[in-house]
């Protein structure tokens, strides 16, 4: 095991209960479970096909957009009148001073985007200022606390002691893009516009140590907080170390938290846990659309067919370089079914936006229709692109 913590009896509890406490997945189909997130529409958006364009906020230096994620506006939200928020990051591309910062934009309609309206003209949560900081190179939303784990419950935020929270990627070094070993943070807001880190010097998890596992012993990246119903938390992270093939990889896995001891950042120490079960998400096997990346997982409660389903990207052997968007299955969240067969492949934009990657999803449901955001990659840049489960009139 890869723990490095001082156990009390509900940490113990915990552990059991997810290490030992839940029966194997029962067998699933998932080509059959898929069929319902598959053929959706592409919404060709206002910018170029992007509903948010690659320069989105306009921002010094910017040279992409990136890693969307949408949910209703907390109602201490004052920045703007409108409905809906996307957190997304920007990259800072000047010489120097590489990495990432978040911006918000908001939406009346999740078609129609603007920006700069909240906090520092649109950024809602900056890097930090301090050389040699875990989050001195960038940082990045992924797993924001939100109320419910539904796929098709509203995505509102939830409070614990009275403010919001986010477990964020971050890089510490400046020097390049995503430069550095990774690991994540915790952010706080009073308002769920503006985001402040709940310590300057204590990150929820760290990478880059001989002491991890060999599947994330190099870089940990983006997180996803879930809240089962029971209290505990989840974060289902991607990292990237050695696979069981023997070769380099991201794969996906988890770090635990009690009920009771959210946000899980102390004075001096984090109480967030690995679990040793992790990889949960590992790279495939040779010609399968994931050798290389398993990878960005986003895990909801299906309601409808009473399971839990993961969309994460794979890049691999039969994706042929490009990123595509994949799903899998799960009765305990740590045995998993992949579908083999990705639900969306890069090129599939009639606007051709997609080409190179289709990836990285945040996904919300709106008078019975999915829209599913994604990063697109290809000649016109990186941005944000839509999928809707209907067609819209």
């Amino acid at each position: 095991m890869y723990i490095r913590v001082r156990f009390n009896q509900q940490m113990l509890s915990l552990l059991m209960l997810v290490f030992g406490g839940f029966p194997a997945t029962a067998t699933l189909d998932p080509s059959a479970l898929s069929a319902i997130y598959r053929n959706w529409t592409y919404v060709n958006g206002s910018y170029d096909g992007f509903v948010v364009p690659p320069l989105a906020g306009g921002f010094k230096g910017q040279s992409l957009t990136d890693t969307a994620v949408v949910f209703e506006a907390a109602p201490e939200d004052q920045s703007s009148r409108s409905k809906w928020r996307m957190t997304y990051l920007f990259f800072n591309n000047t010489p120097g001073g590489y990495g990432y910062e978040t911006a918000m934009a908001s939406s009346d309609d999740l078609l129609e985007w603007r920006f700069g309206e909240a906090g520092d003209h649109g950024i809602v949560f900056h890097r930090s200022a301090v050389p040699g900081a875990y989050d001195y190179g960038g940082v990045t939303f992924g797993g924001i606390h939100f109320n419910s784990s539904g796929l098709r419950a509203k995505r509102v935020l939830q409070k614990a002691g009275g403010r919001y929270h986010a477990l964020y990627g971050c890089y510490p070094s400046r020097d390049g893009y995503e430069a550095g070993n990774g690991g994540q943070g915790m952010a706080e807001s009073e308002d769920g516009a503006v985001w402040s880190r709940v310590s300057a010097t204590v990150p929820a998890l760290s990478g880059g140590s001989s002491k991890l596992a060999p599947w994330e012993d190099r870089v940990v990246y983006q997180p996803f907080l879930l809240q089962t119903d029971d209290g505990n938390y989840w974060d289902f992270y991607n990292a990237a170390g050695t696979n069981s093939f023997g070769n380099p990889a991201e794969e996906s896995g988890i770090a635990n938290l009690p009920r009771g001891s959210f946000p899980g950042i102390g004075l001096n120490r984090s109480e967030w846990v690995r679990n040793p079960a992790s990889p949960v998400l590992p790279s495939g096997p040779a010609g399968s659309p994931d050798t290389a990346m398993a990878s960005d997982p986003k895990v909801f409660w299906d309601e409808v067919q009473k399971v839990w389903v993961m969309f994460y990207f794979g890049l691999g052997d039969s994706t042929h370089g490009h990123a595509d968007i994949l799903i899998a299955f799960s009765t305990d969240l740590l045995h998993w079914e992949k579908d083999t067969t990705p639900l969306y492949e890069a090129g599939g934009h009639p606007m051709g936006i997609d080409s190179q990657h289709a990836h990285k999803i945040s996904i919300v449901y709106e008078d019975d229709v999915g829209y599913l955001f994604y990063t697109a990659v290809g000649p016109k840049g990186r941005g944000i692109a839509l999928l809707t489960s209907k067609p819209l009139q």
